[in-house]
């Protein structure tokens, strides 16, 4: 017993020094203002574990820390000395208006303006008998041989222009107007008029310069009135015909910029501007046509070519937009935090959930929840919340904070 008896005295220093421990985690704060620094526990991979007591987090069996929450200060906030704010690499940037521009990104496809296209048909019945043009894409030019048309039709109508001249100018000049009707230009009619004889076999001609988009003519083969044998088109003018989501239609109209890239010329990029826009959505697509005219005067550029887009869209009114750089903001599934410096505070920070509008470039318009000339956090946001989710206090994902007005 007497071997023992030392144990008694320690037991009872031990619980001393825990009673004096305890109180000392429930004085007031210096100040005299009355508020207290309460110490609970809380883990640090388990922020929602609040206890008054030490010991083992519930849920993973860590060692739960001190969770210090301050009176002083309002919830969702933190301060920082000087040190922890260089440690922090904590920087901020005022709140300012400005005219800004929001990028929608499009993809389009180069195409033969449709006002540009040209049929090339057969206006009387008969046989193809030579095709002097075979080839889809191949290069024509105004009065170029296309083929040759054998019409029992068109010959009749040949041998009554030339009787016509000679009984009468009235009937010559409708038989001539008959003629051209029919597929001939008025420099063959002219030939006719001048040789007297009439063909079976006449040459039909392509009647603009530009590239056959189609054919559908085979020798031998015999055509009805009105059949398409070419399409041809110039390619100096082509359409650059974009899908705008409609998501992402506010504020894209007739005149806008447009910037534009094509697979086939790597680190080049080409300019120009929104000529028409389409009104109705396309169910299938939620999108809506847009149009942009491009000048292909060095006939670079070719139909079928895919574009990647970037619309130039201004955002706001004339007074500008209330702005932030895109670094400030944490953004989670539900909201957007920012950190905003108390004025007259040097180290405090409050979080503040904001509204946020479009994307501008570096910048991120503010719908509501700011007001012009307040500072931010625009680096080491991140690590001032996760320091107040560490000690289980009101941050980005997890108790609500200040909304600044917005709820």
């Amino acid at each position: 017993m007497k071997r023992n008896a030392w144990i008694i005295p320690v037991l009872l220093l031990v619980m001393a020094a825990g009673y004096f421990l305890g109180r000392a985690g429930d004085v007031a704060a210096p100040g005299g203002s009355g508020d207290a620094v309460t110490t609970t526990w809380t883990c640090s991979m388990h922020p929602q574990i609040h206890s008054p007591d030490p010991g083992d987090c519930p849920i993973c069996g860590m060692d739960l820390i001190a969770a210090v929450s301050d009176a002083g200060l309002e919830s969702g906030s933190i301060q920082l000395t000087a040190r922890e704010q260089q440690l922090a690499a904590v920087q901020t940037q005022l709140v300012e208006r400005r005219q800004v521009e929001r990028q929608v990104r499009v993809f389009g496809m180069l195409t033969v303006p449709e006002t540009a296209q040209r049929a090339v048909s057969a206006r009387v019945e008969g046989r193809i008998e030579r095709v002097h043009v075979d080839e889809d894409g191949a290069e024509v030019h105004s009065g170029m041989a296309l083929v040759d048309f054998y019409s029992p039709n068109l010959y009749a109508a040949q041998q009554e222009f030339l009787e016509a001249r000679v009984r009468s100018s009235a009937l010559a000049a409708a038989a001539r107007e008959r003629l051209i009707a029919w597929g001939l230009s008025d420099g063959q009619v002219d030939q006719l008029a001048a040789s007297g004889v009439a063909h079976d076999v006449v040459t039909l001609r392509a009647p603009l310069g530009g590239v056959v988009l189609r054919r559908d003519v085979v020798e031998g083969a015999w055509v009805s009135v009105g059949a398409v044998l070419y399409e041809i088109a110039p390619l100096d003018l082509l359409w650059l015909q974009l899908e705008v989501y409609e998501s992402d239609l506010d504020g894209v109209d007739k005149g806008l910029a447009v910037a534009f890239t094509l697979q086939a010329f790597p680190g080049e990029s080409f300019s120009g501007q929104v000529d028409f826009l389409g009104r109705v959505v396309d169910p299938a697509t939620h999108s809506v046509f847009a149009r942009v005219v491009v000048s292909n005067a060095e006939q670079r550029f070719r139909p079928g070519m895919f574009a990647r887009a970037t619309l130039e869209v201004p955002v706001g009114d004339a007074t500008g937009s209330l702005v932030i750089p895109v670094t400030a903001p944490l953004i989670t599934g539900e909201r957007a935090v920012v950190y905003v410096e108390k004025p007259g505070h040097p180290g405090e920070y409050s979080a503040r959930i904001i509204g946020l509008g479009p994307r501008a470039g570096d910048a991120y318009v503010v719908s509501d929840g700011l007001a012009e000339g307040e500072r931010v956090v625009t680096r080491g946001a991140f690590r001032l919340d996760s320091s107040l989710q560490i000690e289980g206090r009101a941050s980005m994902m997890s108790a609500p904070i200040d909304s600044g007005g917005q709820r």
